[in-house]
């Protein structure tokens, strides 16, 4: 079975998504961790942790809402 050209650029969109939101989740979760290990001291610390949870939680939801819709269609 042959793809169309649209599949491939579908497959080539979708595989740069999956890197970006792997990178993004990788840093976030890092940062996270490493201001959980050393201890919160300020509010700075607070609100950048919890938008750090934030941001790893949104990217969860994006991959799972994406590939489990697209994975209805097939």
């Amino acid at each position: 079975m042959r793809l169309s050209d649209q599949q491939k650029e579908q497959i080539r969109f979708n595989t740069e998504m999956i890197k970006l939101l792997v990178v993004l989740l990788f840093g976030t979760v890092g940062g996270v961790i490493s201001f959980l290990l050393e201890g919160i001291n300020t509010g700075k610390e607070a609100v950048f942790t919890v938008f750090g949870m934030i941001v790893a939680i949104a990217c969860i939801i994006i991959l799972y809402r994406r590939y489990s819709v697209n994975s209805k269609n097939h």
